[in-house]
This record gives C-alpha cells, sequence and structure tokens, in this order.
C-alpha cells in the first residue's frame, strides 16, 4: 500500500525486470487511488490485463467487516471509481476473486460454518450465497478458466487441502484433494495454471524443509 494507507500501483520503468520503480512512493494516479482505511492492506488481485486491460482489486474496508472492488487501467494509468460496499461477516483471511468473460466479479469467502459466493455486476453486489454448510478456509483463488470455472483451494474437514471450483452455472464441485497435511496462510499457498488442464500448487510445508507438492 502507498502512503496515506492508499493502494498504490508501480511500474518499472524499462521491463519488468530492470529498471527504477515509478512514482515512488505513493504510485500512480496517487491522487485516485482506493483509500483502505486503518486496516494492513487485505487484498486480492486478479489480472485481467489480457482481456480488459484492467487489474482488479478487492479490499478490504477500515470497517474489517465490507469489501470493496477497484480496477487500474495499464493503458492509461488511471484508477477507475471503486464499487459500492458489500458487508460480510467473519472476514475471510483470504477470498476466491475472479472476473468472467461477462465481465461479472466472482468473490469466493468464509463465514462461520459456510462456504459462500457473491457476484458483482457492472459495480452492483449481488445477494450473499451460501454454496456449502462446512467449516472451511479458503488459501488461495485468483484462478478462472476458459468454460468459466472459479477454483478456490482449500483448508477442508480439519485434515486436507483441496482444490473445488463453481462453475458458470453456480454449482459447487466435489473436493479434490491436493495433501492430508493442513497448510494456513502462514505457510504462503498458492496455486496456477500448469500446461493445458493440470494445475500446480505450492506450499511451505509445516516443518519449512521444502517446498511444494
Amino acid at each position: 500500500t502507498a502512503a496515506g494507507k492508499r493502494i498504490g500501483m508501480f511500474k518499472r520503468a524499462v521491463s519488468d525486470s530492470q529498471g527504477a520503480w515509478t512514482d515512488q512512493p505513493n504510485g500512480l494516479d496517487a491522487a485516485n487511488a482506493p483509500d483502505i482505511g486503518s486496516q494492513s492492506g487485505r487484498l486480492e488481485v486478479f489480472d485481467d490485463t489480457a482481456n480488459t486491460g484492467k487489474i482488479c482489486i478487492l479490499y478490504l474496508l477500515s470497517n474489517l467487516t465490507s469489501l470493496k472492488i477497484c480496477t487500474f487501467d495499464v493503458g492509461t494509468d488511471t484508477w477507475d471509481a471503486p464499487t459500492s460496499a458489500v458487508t460480510v461477516s467473519n472476514i475471510s483471511n483470504t477470498f476466491g476473486f475472479t472476473r468472467n468473460n461477462g465481465g461479472v466479479f466472482i468473490v469466493i469467502g468464509t463465514s462461520s460454518g459456510h462456504l459462500y459466493y457473491i457476484h458483482n455486476t457492472g459495480g452492483a453486489w449481488g445477494p450473499i450465497n451460501n454454496i456449502l454448510n462446512s467449516t472451511v478456509g479458503v488459501l488461495a483463488g485468483g484462478l478462472i478458466d476458459a468454460a468459466g470455472n472459479s477454483y478456490v483451494l482449500l483448508n477442508e474437514t480439519g485434515t486436507e487441502m483441496s482444490i473445488r471450483h463453481i462453475d458458470p452455472t453456480n454449482v459447487l464441485s466435489s473436493p479434490v484433494t491436493v495433501d492430508s497435511d493442513l497448510a494456513t496462510n502462514a505457510h504462503r499457498p498458492w496455486m496456477c495454471f500448469y500446461g493445458a488442464t493440470g494445475i500446480a500448487v505450492g506450499h511451505v510445508t509445516a516443518s519449512g524443509a521444502s517446498h511444494g507438492d
């Protein structure tokens, strides 16, 4: 985050690996950067530059119970106006956050004993929809495939990590077990697409001696 508790966006002057970072310390278009208040910068990023030229950010407000979405235009180096806020209970440490080809944002989170999703269409929030009555934790998200399936990596059943997805009709898939060792956010879990049809998952194990699965 930039100075003043705003979200900062920066570019390298030459390439992705060389040159100085631009517009330090406050970031590009700092006057219009989203204000996150007094919270410590909990946010999720979805790179939609290939489709829309925008970097999309889901961020927590200082009341710690509300979320907004903002987008940054990499062509003009400017911020768009953020959405209105949506109030959720029992804020997740991590959210699944994607945008489908129709321009709908999909947020996946957890509350007490539930996994839920929310859509944001044209800046308007839809209802909170519970899709799993179970105590789970979202570890990573940000993946959506060409068919419109949004993926999340979960702590599930208290003993294992799994991957699930929500399809375009909002149906939750069955879990695919990744590991019988339960990871937490402290283990830095992540996932990415691998090859034509695969998903790679990595995390630091509890012992800290090896990385990835």
